[in-house]
């Protein structure tokens, strides 16, 4: 009977690569894992969105809606509190801009007023004004980076809304889109 001629060091080297490797393909497998599960929820919602526009009720039913959700959230109203002063609206709501660019790796080139599109209307809150604003973004970017940077600007109630955007897709590999400038809703007392 022959005996095999494995050596516990050798034993433990092989045991050592075999478990590294196992981590390794582990760790790359996540990752592109979360990659491929990210972009198939873009395709999935983008998808969704664009055959949601064009079931979605008439607006004045999904605007009555809207008013009777507003007014049952008592929250909103007590956020209102917080609005920017009128004083120091310009350089608040900048740097406001700025941070947001910054955390979402976007890049602005130009923040100026503008006046309201012309399509909007707008309902009057007593003491409660409000400035558009039209922001410039560096073009391309990412299509995440940038869905984060609308987030950034419309979880900031009440002081900012987006009011117009126009996106276009640069590249489906890279996921690089370019925006024309944004037209932001910008509340002050």
């Amino acid at each position: 009977m022959n005996k095999l001629l494995i050596k516990p060091s050798t034993l433990r080297t092989a045991m050592i690569i075999i478990l590294t490797l196992i981590i390794g393909l582990s760790v790359g497998g996540f990752y592109f894992a979360q990659n491929w599960l990210r972009t198939m929820v873009i395709n999935y919602n983008y998808q969704n969105n664009t055959s949601q526009s064009a079931t979605t009720p008439n607006t004045t039913q999904a605007s009555k809606q809207l008013e009777t959700d507003v007014s049952s959230h008592q929250v909103i109203a007590d956020k209102a509190a917080g609005l920017i002063a009128s004083s120091n609206y310009q350089s608040d709501i900048k740097s406001d801009l700025d941070k947001y660019a910054k955390n979402t790796n976007i890049r602005i080139s130009d923040i100026s007023l503008t006046e309201a599109p012309g399509d909007k209307k707008t309902q009057a809150i007593s003491d409660v004004n409000s400035r558009y604003l039209k922001v410039t973004l560096i073009n391309p970017m990412s299509y995440t980076d940038l869905l984060k940077f609308i987030k950034a600007i419309e979880t900031n109630i009440p002081k900012m809304n987006l009011q117009g955007i126009n996106i276009k897709s640069e590249s489906e590999l890279t996921g690089s889109v370019t925006a024309d400038p944004l037209i932001i809703k910008a509340f002050i007392r």
